[in-house]
């Protein structure tokens, strides 16, 4: 049994650890010692636009070969296994405000009630948008 005290706005299983997103940003959990600890290094200074933003809202992280993509409610990018940003060059603003992230190699789709934004996660470039209604990610 864990606790983290603040809210959280998703879960995620990675090999070994279990993540969190939360108002603080990701946080891993040890399943063997229930430890936690944020997932971005405080000593990356590239980071600090992350760390300085008020309500932050974490929802998806995806392993892609050796890298993170870490998809917040405003934005994405990439971090390695250190919680270091690893691709200094990318970095997706997402056109709305996603209510849910999926991914479908090489594409991650970001879900707003109005339309589903599908971006190439090599490049961060705009594939497709798709329009409707009432769209969420069930």
């Amino acid at each position: 049994e864990f606790y983290i005290p603040v809210e959280s706005s998703s879960i995620h299983f990675l090999k070994t650890k279990l993540c969190v997103g939360c108002s603080k940003g990701f946080e891993i959990v040890d399943l063997e010692s229930l430890d936690t600890q944020g997932l971005l290094d405080p000593a990356d200074a590239s980071l600090d636009f992350v760390r300085k933003r008020e309500n932050l809202r974490p929802m998806a992280i995806y392993r892609i070969e050796n890298e993170f993509l870490l998809c917040y409610k405003e934005f994405a990018f990439y971090v390695n296994k250190n919680g270091w940003r690893s691709r200094q060059d990318f970095m997706v603003h997402w056109e709305g405000s996603p209510t849910g992230f999926a991914l479908r190699f090489p594409y991650v789709l970001a879900f707003e009630p109005t339309f589903v934004e599908i971006r190439h996660v090599e490049t961060g470039l705009m594939s497709q948008v798709i329009q409707g209604n009432n769209l969420r990610l069930l």
